[in-house]
């Protein structure tokens, strides 16, 4: 056989050669394209080991391209499961973030909203932190009393005047001055003005709080983030001086999130707009079981 026919055959054979052009292949053909200038000089001996080798290469070939293909078909399967799973948890989110939802009431009330709504609030929580034993470590009696006192003029504006007093832990009191921005621009803590308006916001503002905010903060946001996944739920009853108010208990676990709350069980009953904690247990690194009682409720 003639070295113008070999070329001529070896030409032929790489234009119809039907190949799909990944990675994967065009490597392989890099060692091809190689092996057959090997095959070109044996060819020049003998073209029966020509046609047998290139009947080799021919079969390799198609079994590199079914194998590529194989393997991107199985990358777009495991792509196409993740984002199902995905999915499926997001929905499941959505629904549990949806029971926790009631129309028109305050989720995560401001302390302009209470100064709004009431003219005294009296309410207690005690808190039992429990070890992994079960035993009861530490109790936290507190009291909260909040009273609001009026408008008054200060420094040419008009603002609210409030007072707050905590027992249990250690008896102490603030009144506050709240400008129309709700910030705090005048406070006398125990008898005394402090420099700082807002330096003991968490001891006192926070606290009074607590109650209306702790269904949200604690549980409810956990859930539309999909930290926590809603394990159990119920509708029911409580009752408050004197009325009958309607519940949602609701208990929810940690998801599989890095968040240090492994689970929340809480009560909350719905008084006007406002979402109020009757009960809560949360585990992070010890178990906090707290109950909220309120004991006057005066509105403006």
């Amino acid at each position: 056989m003639s070295e113008q026919v070999i070329h001529r055959f070896c030409l032929m054979y790489l234009v119809n050669l039907d190949l799909t052009f990944n990675l994967y292949t065009a490597l392989k053909m890099k060692f091809y394209l190689g092996g057959l200038v090997v095959l070109f000089d044996i060819a020049k001996r003998s073209w029966r080991i020509l046609l047998i080798s290139v009947g080799v290469i021919v079969l390799v070939a198609c079994g590199g391209n079914n194998n590529a293909k194989q393997d991107a078909e199985a990358a777009v399967n495991d792509a196409k499961q993740e984002n199902t799973e995905k999915d499926t948890k997001n929905n499941a989110s959505s629904d549990d973030a949806d029971l926790l939802q009631r129309k028109g009431v305050f989720e995560s009330p401001a302390l302009g909203t209470i100064i709004d709504a009431f003219q005294n609030l009296e309410f207690t929580m005690d808190t039992e932190i429990v070890n992994d034993d079960g035993e009861v470590t530490e109790e936290i009696n507190q009291k909260v009393v909040y009273e609001y006192l009026g408008e008054e003029e200060l420094d040419g504006e008009t603002v609210d005047h409030i007072k707050i007093l905590l027992s249990g832990t250690g008896d102490t009191d603030a009144e506050y001055w709240i400008n129309q921005d709700r910030k705090a621009v005048k406070l006398i803590r125990n008898g005394k003005e402090e420099e700082d308006p807002t330096a003991f916001n968490p001891m006192y503002i926070s606290i009074l709080l607590e109650p209306f905010r702790d269904f949200e903060h604690n549980l409810a946001s956990h859930v539309s983030k999909g930290n926590y996944k809603v394990t159990d739920h119920s509708t029911g009853e409580v009752e408050m001086l004197g009325e009958t108010y309607e519940s949602l208990r609701v208990e929810a676990e940690n998801d599989d999130s890095n968040i240090a709350e492994q689970y929340t069980k809480a009560e909350v009953y719905y008084y006007d707009k406002f979402q109020i904690i009757h009960s809560m247990e949360m585990l992070t690194n010890s178990v906090s079981d707290k109950k909220v009682e309120m004991q006057v409720i005066e509105h403006r």
